[in-house]
C-alpha cells in the first residue's frame, strides 16, 4: 500500500478507552463452513472446510459454549429455494455440533440471500458495469434485482457475479462464544487510544480527558506506553508512526502532571490483533483462506501479499475499512 495512498485517507482520531481491575470477558471464535451450489449437507473436501471442521472440532469439544449459526444463501435461485436452503443448511450445520457437544446452547439465524455481500463485492470491482450494478442492488425491490442484474450489459454482469461473488456467499458462519469469567490482569487500569490512518494528533474528548487525569493523579507508581500499528504501509513507516504516537501522550500524560516512570514499548504491525479480529466477524470475504495465510507464519512482506490476492483483493480492502481501526493505538497501562 504506497504511503501516498495513506496520507491520502488520513482522518480524524477516535478514541476508545477501556479502563479494568478485575473485569468480565466473554471469548468469540468465527469459523466459516463453505457449501456447493445447491448442496446442504457439509463437504469436508470442499474449498477450506476441512481446517474449518479441524477447528470446529476443537471448539465443540471444550466447555460449554454459547453458539450462535448464521446461514446465507447466494441470489441465484428462488427466493424460497434459498431460504429454505440457508435453514437446511444451517441445520446441517447445528447436528454436526449437537453430536459432538449436545451440551452447548445453539441458535440459528438465516439470512437468506446475501446482499449485503454482493454490494460490499461491488464496491471494490473494475468491471465498467459495477456501479449500475451495484445501485440495482441498493435502490432496486429485492424481487426486480435478479432480473435487473441478468439483463445488465447483456448478462455479463450476472455471469460475472456467479462465478466470482456467489460462491463465496454459500456458507455457514459459527460463532462460538464462551460464557463470560472474571479474569484478573496485571494492568490496574489500561486506556486505549484508537487512531485513524496515518494521523498522530491526539484530540480528546473532555470525558476521556477526565478519566487520564483521574488515573495520574491515582498514585501509580508506573506507566507503560505500548503503540501498535496496522498492517497498511511499510514497517519503517510504522514503526516511526508508531514512536511520534506514543510521543504525543507522554507529552499528554507530562501535561496532566504524571510523576511515575514512564516506559515505551512498540508493538510493530498488529497480525495477532488483525487475525483476532478477522476471527470474530462474519463478513469477511474467504475469511478461512485469509485466516490459514495469518497463521502461516510468513514475513511482513510475504503475509500482505497472499493477503492482498484474496478474493482478487477483496479480503484486504474489507479489512483496511473494517477490521485493521483497532489496530492503530497505543495502549496506556497504568500499575
Amino acid at each position: 500500500m504506497h504511503l501516498s495512498y495513506l496520507m491520502g485517507r488520513i482522518a480524524k482520531i477516535s478514541l476508545l478507552v477501556m479502563l479494568s481491575l478485575v473485569g468480565l470477558t466473554a471469548r468469540a471464535q468465527v469459523f466459516d463452513l463453505s457449501f456447493k451450489i445447491g448442496k446442504s449437507g457439509i463437504d469436508s473436501t470442499y474449498k477450506y472446510n476441512s481446517r474449518a471442521l479441524s477447528d470446529i472440532s476443537v471448539c465443540s469439544g471444550s466447555s460449554a459454549a454459547n453458539v450462535a449459526i448464521y446461514a446465507y444463501s447466494s441470489p441465484d435461485g428462488s427466493l424460497s429455494r434459498n431460504r429454505q436452503l440457508a435453514r437446511q443448511r444451517a441445520q446441517s450445520v447445528k447436528s454436526y455440533l449437537e453430536s459432538r457437544n449436545p451440551s452447548n446452547t445453539y441458535n440459528i439465524y438465516v439470512i437468506d440471500e446475501d446482499w449485503e455481500s454482493v454490494a460490499s463485492y461491488l464496491k471494490h470491482c473494475k468491471a465498467e458495469w459495477a456501479p449500475d450494478a451495484l445501485e440495482i442492488v441498493k435502490t432496486a425491490d429485492v424481487s426486480k434485482r435478479k432480473q435487473l442484474l441478468q439483463e445488465l450489459w447483456v448478462g455479463e454482469a450476472w455471469d460475472h457475479l456467479m462465478r466470482y461473488c456467489f460462491p463465496a456467499l454459500r456458507r455457514v458462519s459459527v460463532r462460538f462464544t464462551a460464557p463470560a469469567q472474571e479474569t484478573a490482569s496485571e494492568t490496574s487500569a489500561l486506556v486505549k487510544l484508537v487512531f485513524n490512518n496515518s494521523s498522530s494528533a491526539l484530540k480528546i474528548d473532555s470525558k476521556t480527558m477526565q478519566v487520564l487525569k483521574d488515573l495520574v493523579n491515582s498514585g501509580y507508581s508506573s506507566v507503560i506506553i505500548t503503540a501498535y500499528a496496522s498492517p497498511e504501509g511499510k514497517e519503517i513507516y510504522n514503526q516511526r508512526l508508531s514512536i511520534r504516537r506514543a510521543d504525543k501522550v507522554k507529552e499528554l500524560l507530562n501535561s496532566l502532571g504524571c510523576n511515575a516512570t514512564v516506559q515505551f514499548a512498540y508493538g510493530g504491525m498488529d497480525w495477532d490483533g488483525l487475525q483476532h479480529q478477522v476471527m470474530n466477524s462474519v463478513s469477511v470475504p474467504e475469511r478461512q483462506q485469509v485466516l490459514d495465510v495469518l497463521r502461516g507464519g510468513y514475513d511482513n512482506q510475504t503475509m500482505k501479499k497472499k493477503l492482498q490476492q484474496i478474493a482478487y483483493g477483496r479480503a484486504w480492502l474489507h479489512m483496511m475499512e473494517n477490521e485493521m481501526a483497532p489496530l492503530r493505538r497505543v495502549e496506556i497501562s497504568f500499575k
